[in-house]
């Protein structure tokens, strides 16, 4: 899979991967950092998704973000970084410190992908 940028990038790969099959259902698992604007993505992807799909008259996806949750950092006991706050305005909201997605051994995060396989 081609590397996907931004939240632009994200939706525009979607649609022109998935939609085109015309499948009726599907799943998007979606990992990320637990930070400001990590824990926003999903938000944004799934809203912009739903906008397509309502103007194109498709199924939405079935949509979840698996990691990084806070939950998660708890289980593993995940190594935490200070958060940026200076310059990011989203952080004004986010509560904590920040997480890394490369944070769990990678069997940890493999074993997230096959539990929804």
């Amino acid at each position: 899979m081609a590397e996907i940028r931004n939240q632009k990038e994200t939706c525009k790969w979607l649609i022109t991967t998935l939609f085109p099959r015309k499948v009726h259902l599907y799943y998007i698992y979606q990992f990320g950092d637990h930070d400001p604007s990590g824990v926003l993505i999903p938000q944004t992807i799934k809203r912009r998704l739903n906008e397509f799909c309502e103007k194109f008259d498709c199924p939405a996806p079935l949509f979840e973000r698996v990691a990084l949750t806070e939950e998660q950092i708890e289980e593993f006991n995940l190594p935490t970084r200070p958060t940026k706050r200076e310059g990011n305005k989203h952080a004004n909201k986010f509560e904590g410190d920040s997480v890394e997605l490369d944070a769990p051994p990678a069997c940890t995060l493999r074993d997230m992908v096959r539990a929804r396989s």
